[in-house]
């Protein structure tokens, strides 16, 4: 048995990675967004895409499953980077321990929980909705700039880009276009943090992206580049 201590106790990863294979062979899925977030038929093996926030990779390994595209996963939680390695053992994926946003080093993280952080709400972005802080774990976390990074990498094309990171896009994304990042087809959850932040980044995406589907900051979005 693999397991790894975190905040709340212990994680035994082959438990995960059992159950997460198993959750991916439940096709279709029971959210209409996360079948239509895996059926885009024109990848093929040489398409390159991208998982910004890839916790604990059911997203990822469809995708792999699927089509067997060139792929990059970008995680910061350890104990999720260990569970993404096994899942996409030997798949044409390479999966990063460290987040994406506008700066490099180690920074605070937050969480909805109040006593642990890591779970799928750990987040870099302190305020979850308006008026409401998320807890300050007293912990950090790597984060790398997304420039760069893909620079040093050779990420010069992407054609599929699939964003979750807890409401760290509102600054991601803007910085990211700034940088001539344009993925041809971009999925993103947009999360509820500050509503009219919401609003906004809607109306910017909008000067490069037309909508292919939507189900809100709840669900995920679809954009294709203009």
């Amino acid at each position: 048995m693999a397991k790894i201590n975190v905040s709340y106790g212990e994680v035994d990863t082959d438990v995960m990675v059992a159950q997460i294979n198993k959750v991916s062979k439940m096709y279709p899925p029971q959210f209409p967004w996360d079948k239509l977030a895996v059926e885009w038929p024109e990848l093929t093996s040489d398409s390159v895409v991208v998982e910004i926030g890839g916790y604990t990779g059911t997203w990822s390994l469809r995708m792999s499953e699927f089509y067997n595209p060139r792929l990059f996963v970008f995680e910061p939680q350890e104990w999720c980077c260990i569970i993404l390695k096994e899942l996409l053992s030997g798949k044409n994926a390479t999966v990063y321990q460290f987040g994406l946003g506008t700066e490099t080093g180690s920074f605070p993280v937050y969480s909805s929980y109040p006593d642990y952080y890591e779970n799928d709400g750990c987040s870099f972005v302190e305020f979850l909705d308006e008026g409401i802080n998320r807890t300050n774990m007293k912990a950090t976390l790597p984060m790398r700039e997304i420039g760069k990074e893909f620079k040093d990498i050779g990420l010069n094309h992407i054609d599929l880009m699939h964003m979750n990171i807890e409401g760290g896009e509102y600054e991601l994304i803007p910085h990211m276009f700034e940088q001539n990042i344009f993925p041809e087809i971009f999925l993103l959850q947009s999360h509820s943090v500050l509503l009219d932040k919401a609003e906004t980044l809607t109306k910017y995406l909008s000067k490069y992206y037309t909508v292919i589907w939507d189900y809100g900051t709840v669900a995920l979005s679809a954009y294709r580049l203009k």
